[in-house]
């Protein structure tokens, strides 16, 4: 029998459960009729005008406070007589207990089993398992299921905890978008959330993750930082979920995707897709998945079509947006005055339908404590003027309620990229400071520093450790990057300040000369200054971005490092926001002076962007680069950037490929061959095959004993998939556009929440 106490529930989700179980047992339909207009009634069913049978859901703590409002409803139930009276509650009773609720409803409660306490649903729960699986809600978060998701291997996630799990589970409104998701994965394998920022795209993967891990997979791994981790975790006879949140966020962009990072996800994404027992999640903003198709070849050919489940306003109906507001301020510490200041004028009625609705503003305003230093008669009003200028919520405390030190420091790091080692940021603040000294009366002492750190802690940033003893500071949240980018924008004092005090080189990346969404317009004004400064600096500029360093054996000593500084990085990272025709000299100029002779699998990477964007190669050493690139070939993966160069350089490419000796590339791949374990040969195929299709390459026999190893390994691992069955996912209403009178029942029954939580 299951053993759930119901408090996880919001009170209208307690009672679909009820009318569920109930329609089951008792084989006919049970209209609805929630708190507030109900009269007595929370469900009825009735053959003609006369109540034949109420039901009446109640969520309670304990049995007093529940006998004491009963007491009340009596009175009510006296009045509509029904002919059956049925009562259901969360609170456990004993046959005494039941004996006191009969006696106070005779006539109408006429045995004691129309008393449904919680060991009574459980009991029902237990015959009828079909509707537990249908109720997300209850079933994620039980002593069972929720015991399996804990002790289930998880990597990289220090946020996949129990409190954690529960929060999420217990704001989450269930909608069609998970079902679609979930069609998707039975599908594909894998599917790509995308959506705008703030929509619940991270809420709905980690909705998913518990899901699966709750139907018989074995572990989760977190993708933090880029698709090595993935492969690095992946183990050929285990059920795995990967999650890969944000997998194309702004480091993606900004740092081109080094060592093929866009092609290593593709591939990524077909091994998935091949196997019998993983799952991929991914989430992403959908403008920057369209950035990325249009930057990148690999993804832009990429078959995305029935792939992605996006998420957009269009599938939060009216009645769904009203449950997240609902389940926000019912699982809250909001004080009763605030809650009253919602429900006044139906003001939560102008929320829901509010153009610039968005969950993650209802979190950050009700749960981030953004109402703390409003009057509770104020609380609406400052509401809408968060919906109504989103940046209101973070615009407040940031001018008004923190030094000026830590302003600096937070758009500092919306330049920096988060996370970043807070050495850094010591030494980025430390130089705008000194730099701008005429304009900003702020000695910088090492307390200062601390007090800012303590002061934005939990509020605008996090702070960690890692397991070699680096600290960093990350945003808490991605919607204050968003924020800080649009305030520097519309400040031009800042903008020029910050420019001038720039110690890292990814600290230019993140302005453009064109619009671009997430970074920040150069005006004509400031555009000297800026490309001067990198420049005059190119060779000393440092770099902050970081990437996580994963042992899958041990995520204990997973640790953050810096990316690659070399110059070819930065002189890549140029020519993607400018014209090569403005720093044409100075870029001849880097290459020329480049030494070619030790070229690493990225620099080569760097080299074969540069030279796409290159307009005029005339005064390039374009033999030189080629040969060097050559001598340097070591993997499979460098002979597909390699020959990359035929299509940006045909005719020098032809005339050196003819001189070439072709068994040093056969024995580089016939070496990968032999050192890539059984899970990995099938992606070391399509990769040999794209080789054998841009040049002439004599390895037909290896490739044939490459794809006789494969079928061999994939008959003696065949393991079926098993997909979802459609009748075991969560159960949803659709609604319509004209549920106000349901909308307002919904709300009305916060103003008893005080004593049914």
């Amino acid at each position: 029998m299951s053993n759930y106490d119901f408090q996880n529930l919001s009170f209208i989700e307690f009672e679909s459960i009820v009318q569920d179980l109930l329609q089951k047992q008792l084989s006919l339909r049970l209209e609805c009729f929630t708190e507030g207009k109900d009269g007595g009634i929370d469900l009825r069913h009735s053959k003609n005008i006369d109540n034949d049978i109420i039901v009446q859901c109640k969520k309670y703590k304990n049995f007093s406070s529940l006998f004491c409002n009963l007491k009340k409803e009596a009175v009510k139930v006296k009045k509509i007589k029904p002919l059956r009276y049925i009562l259901a509650t969360s609170v456990g009773l004993t046959p005494l207990q039941k004996n006191k609720i009969v006696n106070i409803f005779k006539p109408f409660i006429t045995k004691n089993e129309d008393i449904l306490g919680r060991n009574d649903l459980n009991n029902l729960l237990g015959i009828y398992d079909d509707i537990e699986k249908k109720h997300l809600k209850l079933y994620l978060p039980s002593v069972g299921v929720l015991k399996k998701i804990l002790h289930s291997k998880v990597y990289n996630q220090s946020q996949f905890e129990k409190d954690k799990i529960e929060e999420t589970i217990k704001v989450y409104v269930e909608n069609q978008s998970f079902n679609e998701a979930v069609e998707i994965i039975n599908r594909n394998k894998f599917v790509i959330i995308s959506g705008i920022p703030g929509i619940g795209k991270t809420t709905l993967a980690r909705m998913l993750s518990y899901y699966f891990l709750a139907n018989n997979f074995d572990e989760f791994v977190f993708l933090s930082d880029d698709i090595d981790s993935g492969y690095e975790s992946y183990l050929e006879n285990k059920k795995q979920i990967f999650l890969f949140d944000d997998f194309l966020g702004r480091n993606f962009l900004e740092s081109k995707l080094l060592k093929n990072e866009e092609r290593k996800i593709i591939d990524f994404i077909i091994r998935i897709s091949k196997s019998n027992n993983k799952i991929l999640i991914l989430t992403t903003r959908e403008y920057i998945l369209n950035q990325a198709k249009n930057y990148f070849e690999d993804f832009d050919t990429f078959d995305w079509k029935n792939t992605k489940c996006i998420l957009d306003l269009s599938k939060y109906t009216r009645k769904i947006r009203a449950k997240i507001l609902y389940n926000h301020i019912y699982f809250s510490n909001l004080p009763s005055m605030y809650i009253d200041n919602i429900l006044k004028n139906k003001n939560y009625i102008k929320i829901i339908d509010h153009r610039n609705y968005n969950p993650r503003i209802i979190e950050n305003i009700i749960e981030k404590g953004g109402w703390k230093n409003i009057e509770n008669s104020q609380f609406y009003d400052y509401f809408k003027k968060c919906l109504d200028y989103p940046e209101t919520i973070w615009k407040h405390t940031f001018d008004n309620q923190i030094y000026e030190m830590s302003r600096i420091l937070l758009m500092i790091i919306a330049t920096t990229g988060s996370p970043v080692f807070i050495s850094d940021i010591k030494l980025a603040i430390q130089n705008f400071i000194k730099v701008n000294k005429e304009n900003y009366s702020i000695p910088y002492t090492e307390s200062n520093f601390k007090k800012c750190l303590k002061e934005l802690e939990n509020t605008f940033i996090i702070t960690n450790v890692d397991a070699r003893g680096n600290h960093r500071i990350e945003f808490q949240n991605p919607s204050i990057y968003d924020f800080l980018i649009k305030y520097i924008q519309e400040n031009s004092d800042i903008f020029t300040d910050l420019i001038k005090s720039f110690i890292f080189f990814n600290q230019f990346t993140i302005f453009s000369i064109k619009e671009s969404a997430g970074k920040i317009k150069l005006n004509n004004n400031i555009f000297d200054l800026y490309l001067e400064k990198i420049v005059s600096n190119f060779e000393k500029l440092d770099r902050s971005t970081l990437i996580r360093v994963v042992d899958s054996s041990n995520e204990k000593n997973n640790y953050w490092e810096k990316r690659n500084n070399r110059n070819l990085y930065k002189i890549d990272e140029i020519l993607k926001e400018f014209e090569y025709e403005k720093i044409k000299d100075f870029i001849k100029d880097k290459i020329n002076n480049y030494d070619f002779k030790n070229i690493s699998s990225e620099e080569q990477q760097h080299f074969i962007n540069i030279l796409k964007k290159v307009k005029n190669t005339e005064e390039l050493k374009i033999d030189e680069i080629i040969s060097g690139i050559f001598d340097n070939l070591t993997f499979v993966d460098d002979v597909i950037n390699f020959i990359e160069l035929k299509k940006i350089k045909p005719t020098e490419f032809i005339i050196f490929w003819e001189k070439i000796n072709i068994n040093k590339i056969k024995s580089i791949i016939t070496e990968e061959i032999q050192y890539t374990g059984e899970e990995d040969k099938e992606y070391l195929l399509s990769r040999i095959e794209e080789i054998q299709s841009n040049v002439d390459l004599p390895i037909g026999s290896i490739v044939d004993s490459l794809k006789e190893d494969i079928e061999e390994n994939r008959i003696a691992k065949e393991e079926k998939w098993k997909e979802i069955d459609p009748s075991d996912l969560p159960s949803y209403y659709e609604d319509s556009d004209n549920d106000e009178d349901e909308i307002t029942d919904i709300f009305e029954s916060l103003k008893e929440k005080n004593n049914q939580i």
